[in-house]
């Protein structure tokens, strides 16, 4: 505080500013009981707050127990990643905005992942009949090689753990749903 009195107000208004959103993230962090999905939703989150696109979670009380760790990190990681992907490039900021849900239902953990769709995208998906789970999505990747790795390996852990994995276009949203069984 007293180097506060010293600098100019400049200075002063900047490093508070630059608290006020540390502050601000670390009061949106999402607390669970289990350690790796609150390093993977802070690690997301921290990244999604320096590049202004909202990350709201909402996380149940659940069991993730039984999910390996670098599975748990490949799903939510790849996930998120494609979702923080197509919304950092959009201009309009009511399109930089990512929801996440996660609840357990009896042995059935699902996970819920959504985004805006820029008209553009949403005209596309209207134009080919809406869009469906075994069509590949349109990338906004410069590298088109790699495209589609992310779901595959998604699609592939949650068939792992005799779950499955959708996503669809509508009401101006792409949502990814992941159901994954303790009992796989």
């Amino acid at each position: 505080l007293k180097v506060l009195r010293t600098v100019s107000d400049e200075e002063r208004n900047e490093y508070i500013s630059e608290a006020e959103k540390s502050i601000l993230f670390y009061q949106n962090l999402v607390y669970t009981e289990n350690e790796a999905l609150n390093t993977i939703l802070a690690e997301k989150g921290l990244f999604c707050s320096e590049n202004n696109i909202d990350f709201h979670c909402s996380v149940d009380d659940i069991d993730l127990s039984f999910i390996r760790l670098s599975d748990l990190y490949a799903i939510l990681g790849n996930a998120i990643d494609n979702a923080i992907e197509y919304v950092k490039d959009q201009k309009d900021d009511a399109l930089r905005s990512i929801s996440l849900r996660m609840n357990q239902t009896g042995s059935f953990v699902s996970i819920q992942i959504s985004n805006p769709l820029s008209s553009k995208d949403l005209h596309y998906y209207e134009s080919k009949g809406n869009l469906s789970s075994h069509k590949l999505l349109p990338s906004t990747k410069k590298d088109t090689l790699y495209h589609g790795f992310g779901l595959k390996s998604i699609r592939y852990l949650a068939e792992k753990y005799s779950g499955h994995m959708e996503y669809f276009g509508e009401d101006g949203l792409f949502t990814l749903q992941i159901i994954l069984s303790r009992f796989g």
